[in-house]
């Protein structure tokens, strides 16, 4: 059965909780998400200029500029604790970052050739707005390629994410961590739904164990 979805469940970023999440970043299970979209990227090749939204500390933007060198790259997030830890985990000239929110992107219309975000879809208090500003600033042909954790994950990640709370820094657990998340997330049918009516000429959710991956062209 799936649960109930709870917005909001998993609280904002404070500097500590930032700085908490940044330290744990390299754990296993960070890298085998990171592993994941950089997987699903490479089937896309993207060139021109690429968005990571929600960038966090930069960990997934640096692997993007790694191994997309010519990439024109650009990472943005809410918080500006998190883009001073970008900006020390990037190397300088590298990449652009922005602050900025997923529903009011501060880019030019038409001026992005590929969006990418990982694990931040869950965060957007109006997806609905998010949507429409990825659509505004995608040059036509452009794309978008979003992960997340799924709420019709099994019981599994639920028990998974209990434990990771235990043991989690105690900065995070003030934010409700990975359960937090995992309630606040959509399903892969939720999802779906949101992305039919929207203009976008092609969109597809496709699932794993407890993560979804959505795309869609202009």
């Amino acid at each position: 059965m799936t649960k109930e979805r709870r917005p909001g469940m998993e609280l904002p970023f404070d500097r500590p909780s930032s700085l908490a999440y940044a330290r744990i970043s390299w754990l296993p299970i960070f890298h085998f998400e990171r592993s994941l979209v950089m997987r699903e990227l490479g089937k896309y090749r993207p060139q021109g200029t690429l968005l990571d939204i929600g960038c966090g500390p930069g960990y997934l933007t640096a692997a993007i500029i790694r191994r997309y060198p010519a990439l024109a790259v650009m990472g943005m997030d809410i918080s500006e604790d998190m883009l001073k830890l970008a900006a020390q985990n990037l190397l300088a000239g590298k990449v652009k970052l922005l602050r900025g929110d997923a529903a009011s992107l501060p880019l030019e219309d038409s001026s992005v050739d590929f969006i990418v975000s990982s694990a931040a879809l869950h965060h957007w208090e109006d997806a609905s707005a998010a949507f429409r500003e990825i659509y505004r600033v995608l040059r036509a042909g452009g794309r978008f390629l979003i992960m997340d954790i799924r709420r019709d994950a099994p019981e599994l990640s639920y028990i998974i994410a209990r434990i990771f709370n235990i043991f989690a820094p105690s900065e995070l657990k003030r934010t409700q961590g990975a359960l937090g998340s995992l309630y606040t997330a959509y399903t892969t049918a939720e999802l779906a739904a949101f992305l039919a009516p929207l203009a976008f000429t092609k969109t597809a959710v496709t699932s794993g164990f407890a993560w979804m991956f959505a795309t869609g062209v202009k």
